[in-house]
């Protein structure tokens, strides 16, 4: 059976008009004729406004680990809602959370909350700067960090010939200053050889090493 995109399309037409690309983000929109627009999930699926079902493993880039709709979560969300919603002070319940955090990860000593994944990994590379001295850093190619200018690059490393020493790297959008070029180091999934030899080379400089768990 053919799968039918005529209302995300029709949905598509209006929305060009007002959004970017008729989305909110670069990484929604698949091509004016294969956009498509969710109307609602549950759980691990979404239906699209035409009715095709889809086992989303995006997740909303992250957060939505137990699922959509989720019984538990939306249950919290309208305790939440009810103690007034969000505030710019701190509350106990932050606490409580880091908490809960710390002994889940031990690692995790101390925690700052972001309001988005940007934000945690902007404030993740200033620390590891403030930290190392070093302003550099290392991404995995094809991985995703936010779309702050420092982060906003790409290195073809498929077809990278290894006997030069860098990669071409090249910005994502257009506007991201070229200076910052400098400090993006690429590296391939599953390379350790590679990652070591561009340690080597460049540990002087490299004060962070992005990677997604």
């Amino acid at each position: 059976m053919i799968r039918s995109l005529a209302q995300s399309n029709a949905h598509f037409s209006r929305a060009v008009r007002k959004l970017p690309l008729g989305v909110s983000s670069n990484f929604r929109y698949w091509g004016d004729d294969r956009t498509i627009y969710i109307d609602h999930g549950k759980g691990a699926r979404l239906r699209d406004l035409d009715g095709n079902t889809y086992i989303d493993y995006r997740l909303g880039y992250g957060p939505a680990i137990l699922g959509y709709a989720d019984e538990r979560v939306d249950e919290a969300a309208r305790g939440g809602m009810d103690v007034g919603g969000v505030f710019a002070l701190s509350t106990e319940r932050e606490y409580e959370v880091a908490k809960r955090i710390s002994r889940m990860v031990p690692a995790a000593e101390l925690v700052r909350f972001s309001n988005s994944g940007t934000e945690a990994v902007m404030a993740a590379l200033r620390l590891a700067r403030s930290y190392s001295g070093k302003d550099a850093h290392i991404i995995v190619e094809g991985g995703y960090h936010g779309v702050f200018d420092g982060v906003l690059w790409y290195a073809d490393v498929k077809d990278w010939k290894k006997g030069s020493q860098r990669p071409p790297i090249n910005a994502y959008s257009d506007g991201v200053p070229d200076l910052l070029k400098k400090l993006t180091h690429f590296t391939p999934l599953n390379d350790a050889n590679h990652l070591e030899d561009l340690l080597k080379r460049y540990h002087q400089d490299i004060g962070a090493f992005l990677i997604e768990p």
